[in-house]
């Protein structure tokens, strides 16, 4: 036959007192990290400009194509590096794709724009240091000048078998030898 004891005598203060601290750990656990995982908008948009030049360089590997311009095979290759590059970049600020997706939800309209204004100055500063990295080389994006015909105000030297002759040199537009011959 089974007997029972009344609950006083049981015994169960320590076990109670013990439970309370776990389950209070449990939750300290569980509810401190949806405030501490909540997206700053400065880093926001550093993370955006940061994702923003991985894609663009690779798509500019990929020559700018489109889907349909491109065989199945470089689609999933395509694919899987942009997922490689965004996984790259979270794992750099210490966040998840999750995190960062619900951290860009919650951000807010004020949030967003700020995010915004950040992304920009960082993709600014991408760029800058994306030409000190180049330092100074020419990318053929200079200044060309273009000249029709040739006149005493611009004239042209031009080498013809050797001997340098400059042409528009005079008012009747007669060509002097400039040098290089005997």
């Amino acid at each position: 036959m089974l007997h029972f004891r009344p609950l006083n005598e049981l015994k169960l203060e320590p076990i109670m007192s013990r439970l309370c601290v776990l389950s209070a750990s449990l939750c300290a656990l569980l509810f401190t990290p949806a405030r501490a995982l909540a997206l700053d908008p400065t880093e926001a948009g550093v993370i955006n400009a940061e994702l923003a030049e991985k894609e663009k360089a690779i798509k500019e590997e990929y020559g700018n194509r489109t889907i349909k311009q491109m065989s199945r095979d470089e689609r999933k290759e395509m694919d899987q590096k942009l997922r490689d590059a965004r996984q790259e970049v979270l794992e750099k600020h210490g966040t998840t794709d999750k995190e960062y997706s619900k951290g860009m939800v919650k951000l807010g309209r004020d949030g967003l724009k700020e995010a915004q204004r950040s992304e920009k100055e960082h993709a600014t500063k991408l760029e800058e240091a994306k030409k000190g990295a180049q330092g100074g080389k020419d990318d053929g994006k200079g200044e060309i000048t273009v000249q029709r015909g040739f006149g005493d105000e611009a004239p042209v030297v031009v080498e013809e078998d050797g001997i340098q002759v400059q042409r528009g040199g005079g008012k009747e537009g007669i060509e002097i030898p400039v040098g290089g011959g005997e």
